[in-house]
């Protein structure tokens, strides 16, 4: 606790670089933070001791996202494109060091800042990737190589409205994904099929710079919007159709990401004030939805750019869920907060 009354962060990494991605990782048993950083390095800290591991330099701009399935890591970055690496751990002067080596880059290009994903079906494994425009991209990976599907592009659907750059996408459901949009708009696609099943605009957010979903079962059907404006919007999902159940007031504007825990139903957002806040989601049937203020945590001097969070298995924080969140100002915040 500082002197303002305000929690510290459980401790803190600095990468010397602004921060654009974070993702915690397990490999072999073991759990890694790893950092994007805006000029094309990927730094990765073993949570065990919170020491820097390896580095990998990717690419000559900004890592937009990092993903993985088991051994292979995904990694996208702003104009250039999807790279894969096969990860292996080796020990080097009493030491386990996590490797990567490229097997593959694929072009796709990309000019804003929205972050992909991959999902998992089947033993298929399907990366998005926000590409030019308003293209959202769906491939499929298989033995080193990524093979286009189909592109996601609302302008073909509807060439009468202009959708801008796709700034913000998450899966939904199996069939579903989430898209927002530089004009205001959110879109639920039927993305198997290549179809828009609703289309809702949502002018409190502005620019929707982010939106979240959620597997946890109280929060199934509830998607979280923000962007450029100082609201957070929360919308319930009913078959196929968008309605706005709670708009919530913050003090600044600017909302560039959202993160909804794995464990609780606790939403973190990261500002462009520089501050994250905690709130608890409390859905049920029987009562109107509420979004609690739970803190307002103000420790990054510049924008808070990414969030994730993972339950640690081994080191001080074992076994309980961390929030890593990134910032411009090149640190990196662990918080161990409702644990």
């Amino acid at each position: 606790m500082n002197n303002k009354g305000v929690p510290d962060p459980s401790t803190y990494l600095s990468t010397g670089q602004p921060v654009s991605s974070v993702f915690f990782l397990k490999h072999e048993n073991k759990d890694y933070l790893l950092c994007g950083l805006a000029y094309g390095s990927i730094y990765v800290y073993d949570c065990e001791r919170w020491l820097l591991n390896n580095k990998i330099k990717a690419c000559e701009s900004g890592i937009l996202w990092i993903g993985n399935s088991n051994a292979t890591l995904f990694a996208q970055a702003r104009f250039q494109g999807v790279q894969v690496y096969n990860m292996t751990s080796k020990i080097f002067k009493n030491s386990e060091i996590l490797e990567f080596e490229k097997t593959a880059d694929f072009y796709i290009p990309h000019e804003g800042f929205c972050k992909g994903f991959t999902h998992e079906e089947n033993s298929e494994i399907y990366l998005f990737t926000p590409a030019q425009g308003s293209k959202l991209g769906i491939h499929t990976f298989k033995q080193k190589y990524i093979r286009p599907l189909h592109s996601l592009n609302p302008e073909l659907e509807n060439s009468t409205t202009k959708y801008g750059a796709v700034m913000s996408c998450q899966i939904f459901s199996e069939d579903r994904v989430i898209a927002g949009y530089e004009n205001s708009q959110i879109i639920l696609w039927h993305w198997r099929r290549n179809e828009i099943l609703s289309t809702f605009p949502i002018p409190e957010c502005g620019t929707v710079m982010s939106l979240c979903t959620s597997k946890l079962q109280s929060l199934s059907n509830i998607v979280v919007v923000a962007g450029s404006e100082n609201k957070i919007v929360v919308l319930k999902v009913t078959k196929s159709e968008f309605e706005i159940i709670k708009v919530h007031e913050i003090t600044n504007s600017g909302v560039g990401n959202l993160y909804i825990r794995t464990d609780k139903p606790i939403l973190t957002s990261g500002g462009w004030d520089n501050r994250l806040r905690l709130f608890a989601l409390i859905n049920s049937e029987e009562k109107p939805f509420k979004l609690k203020p739970l803190a307002v945590l103000d420790f990054h001097s510049e924008a808070v750019e990414c969030l994730t969070s993972g339950l640690l298995a081994t080191g001080v924080y074992s076994n309980k869920v961390c929030t890593a969140a990134g910032s411009k100002d090149g640190k990196v915040s662990i918080w161990t907060l409702y644990t």
